[in-house]
């Protein structure tokens, strides 16, 4: 039985339209997993936005990737939106 993946990217830069073959790279090697991709959600680093995709792929998907980038800050909202999903 495959297995349905949800993808977060948290990323300014892919709004940008850069980075977009990391997203083509992925999708090849889970597609060659046999994980059938069922959502890819792109947005920015703001807390609500994420947990707002992480609640909806949560109840939708048999795994969620949450990936991000990190920048001179470093990223500051996605451990918390992902506190708030796990209700840590």
């Amino acid at each position: 039985m495959l297995k349905t993946v949800g993808i977060i990217f948290v990323s300014d830069l892919f709004l940008q339209g850069k980075k977009h073959e990391s997203l083509q790279n992925l999708l090849n090697e889970l597609n060659l997993l046999d994980y059938e991709v069922e959502k890819v959600s792109i947005v920015p680093e703001h807390e609500k936005l994420i947990t707002y995709e992480l609640d909806v792929l949560v109840k939708q998907c048999d795994i969620v990737l949450v990936i991000g980038e990190l920048n001179n800050d470093g990223i500051k909202e996605t451990p918390r939106a992902l506190q708030i999903t796990a209700k840590i």
